[in-house]
């Protein structure tokens, strides 16, 4: 009986043990990863910070620091968060390749083409950010008060200012996602989503109108316009989903 114990004690460690150096097998290619990716993005930093800022079209536009720190540290920041955001990915294969075994079969059909969606819409609505919202705000907010102010914008707020934006966008794209997942476990339905339509509007015309308030159609329209789109496509797929149903 003793032995026996010993036996399944023994069994339990060597789990544990595996268990253990597989997790550090990954977080070691993960931290690999981050840094190579980290030193190469810090690299060529300054080239994409110069093609961005011609992508954006405005001559007058120039970055500037106050402190001898203070440049070297917003491109560390820049390079690190650029490099977690690409190997995302990796990250998450890692974890979800840690956590699969344990998993039962119907969890896993529900989490790997979760994690995959929720990864390409992140990065859909980060590429939307970057190249379409970020260039129209930039250049509304940056025109707007250049005929009377001297403008002397800091790279380390202006960069992070740029990335609130996409990494907001890509938290924006979110929203079909959980509206299918809010409808899948029959929290809500088609019915609710159609009449949350009108708070919605009123929500995105609130927020705007404290960021934009002289009403400007354009700002209107690029930030709000994805916000509804998104959210009718939403709900246009759950009420094909109910009617299959």
């Amino acid at each position: 009986m003793k032995k026996a114990n010993n036996k399944e004690i023994n069994n339990k460690e060597m789990e544990i043990t595996e268990h253990l150096s597989e997790l550090r097998f990954k977080i070691i290619i993960v931290a690999v990863s981050l840094i190579l990716s980290t030193s190469i993005i810090y690299i060529y930093t300054p080239e994409f910070i110069n093609l961005f800022l011609n992508y954006l079209d405005l001559e007058l536009l120039r970055l500037n620091f106050i402190n001898l720190t203070e440049a070297f540290f917003t491109r560390f920041k820049l390079a690190v968060i650029l490099a977690i955001i690409i190997i995302s990915p990796l990250i998450i294969y890692q974890s979800v390749t840690f956590i699969g075994p344990g998993l039962k079969t119907n969890e896993k059909k529900i989490i790997y083409p979760l994690v995959s969606v929720t990864l390409i819409l992140f990065f859909l609505g980060f590429i939307f950010g970057l190249f379409i919202m970020v260039p129209f705000i930039i250049k509304y907010l940056y025109l707007f008060g250049i005929d009377y102010l001297e403008p002397f914008l800091l790279g380390g707020k202006f960069l992070s200012f740029i990335l609130s934006i996409c990494i907001a966008s890509g938290f924006i794209f979110f929203i079909p996602l959980v509206v299918y997942i809010l409808s899948k476990f029959g929290f809500v339905d088609y019915s609710f989503y159609s009449k949350f339509r009108k708070y919605l509007i009123i929500c995105i015309v609130l927020f705007e109108g404290l960021i934009n308030p002289s009403f400007d159609l354009i700002m209107y329209l690029i930030v709000g316009l994805p916000i509804i789109l998104l959210y009718e496509v939403s709900i246009i797929i759950i009420k094909i989903k109910e009617k299959m149903n």
